[in-house]
């Protein structure tokens, strides 16, 4: 999948294309979190079943009258292109709702999804059943068969319009090949997990206040007041609040990599929990229980990935973590990389940005580790490495954000070439070799 991005805050003309690891390297104020926000937008807000397929009455009026219906795919998998390219254009010219702030800020702003690539695969065979409602496709066949089953006469039309969405079908089989599903952590999830109760409060307050007020004018400048966060941080508050339906449900990576859990925890030396709809953690052997926010700044920063990976996760995510190095030592810099590979190897899509030089360095030699040489098993087993460490070139994408542009790093058998990094520790290291041998003299 890949981008085309034009006058997003300082990237003028660059693209980008997603990868199972997707990278994005810079220095501050360079567009990362620009660009992070943005392409978070159109694939977590993009309502594929809102779109307007150019469908006529006529089917629908046949299934409720004849009880079934047929869809030539071919005719709708030409418009797909060009349905996409007016959703981004839409998207474009109200970006600034996504960062809620003026429209000034995103003038000329061009977001595009290049769909060269685009192609349906006819050959999988559909077989759905919900209710009332059949839909079948045949393997190779371009015809996708619609039918009511009994008993259909108790249908009313209303009920029958609540069942039956074509664009949802069409958008499932057309469109299944991009991610719906995106979760974003911002780097102020810190915060969020300490304040979050009394954000929660503070907003029952204006609420209040609002349903008091009369005058239009006041109830909207209360409103605007409250929504002053881009969208990636409001739903990262929304994921924090809603902890206690998410401690409900149960992972996939539970059940099939219930090691992935325990890998987290050992980064923390606990675990965490909700207590009356709070988040607490309990250090290792002990059974004490620690509010939240009397855990390190270690343990908040990896809070929201925890009940993630053990309640949320479903494969063919894309999870987006701006900078996961926030404030984790060196050695759990390293485990993180380690972990992000086991996600990817795992069915999970990963997309950070990142200054942690021990993040790339580490992801190099995951990278290395996947060439055949005589050495690797003895060196993976005396460092601790496992086979779901492994990352192939080919499933990274790394890019540089610079000169107002993202610049694709280079990704081979040796790693990742990311220059800013080893030109920013060989001045640091010249510097101390020129006060080192001015002290010798």
């Amino acid at each position: 999948m890949k981008f085309q991005i034009k006058n997003l805050g300082p990237v003028r003309d660059a693209e980008l294309e997603l990868g199972n690891l997707t990278i994005l390297c810079g220095k501050n104020n360079t567009g990362k979190t620009y660009v992070t926000y943005s392409v978070y937008g159109l694939l977590h807000h993009i309502m594929w079943t809102s779109v307007d397929f150019g469908l006529d009455n006529s089917i629908s009026e046949e299934l409720y009258e004849t009880g079934k219906t047929q869809i030539d795919l071919t005719v709708i998998e030409k418009k797909i292109p060009q349905l996409i390219e007016n959703y981004f254009k839409v998207y474009s010219e109200n970006l600034h709702q996504m960062f809620s702030c003026n429209k000034d800020n995103f003038e000329n702003c061009e977001l595009k999804l290049i769909l060269d690539d685009y192609k349906f695969d006819y050959d999988r065979t559909v077989n759905y059943s919900h209710e009332h409602l059949r839909v079948h496709k045949a393997k190779d066949s371009r015809i996708l068969e619609i039918s009511l089953l009994p008993p259909r006469g108790t249908l009313t039309a209303i009920q029958m319009g609540r069942l039956l969405s074509v664009g949802d079908l069409l958008s499932y089989l057309l469109l299944k090949k991009y991610p719906l599903r995106t979760l974003i952590f911002t780097s102020e999830r810190l915060g969020i997990s300490l304040f979050y109760k009394e954000l929660d409060e503070s907003r029952s307050r204006f609420l209040d206040r609002a349903m008091k007020l009369k005058n239009q004018e006041n109830i909207a400048s209360i409103f605007d007041t409250i929504s002053r966060y881009a969208k990636p941080i409001k739903e990262n508050i929304d994921f924090t609040r809603n902890l206690d339906i998410t401690e409900k449900q149960e992972s996939f990576l539970i059940k099939e990599k219930p090691d992935l859990a325990s890998y987290l925890e050992n980064m923390t030396d606990g675990c965490y929990k909700l207590r009356n709809g709070k988040p607490i953690f309990m250090p290792g052997e002990e059974k004490t229980e620690l509010p939240i926010h009397m855990g390190s700044t270690s343990v908040r920063s990896l809070m929201d990935l925890n009940f993630y990976v053990k309640h949320l996760a479903e494969k063919n995510d894309l999870l987006m973590i701006d900078e996961p190095e926030l404030n984790l030592h060196p050695e759990n810099q390293i485990r993180v990389a380690r972990f992000f590979a086991k996600l990817v190897n795992s069915g999970i899509r990963v997309f950070i940005t990142t200054h942690s030089d021990y993040i790339i360095k580490e992801l190099n030699n995951l990278i290395m580790l996947s060439n055949d040489f005589s050495q690797r098993d003895a060196l993976m087993k005396a460092h601790g490495y496992e086979d779901d460490d492994i990352l192939q070139p080919s499933q990274l994408r790394v890019y540089v954000a610079e000169n107002n542009t993202l610049t694709p790093a280079t990704v081979d058998e040796m790693g990742i070439e990311a220059s800013s990094f080893e030109e920013t520790i060989d001045k640091l290291n010249h510097i101390s070799d020129e006060i080192l041998f001015a002290l010798e003299d």
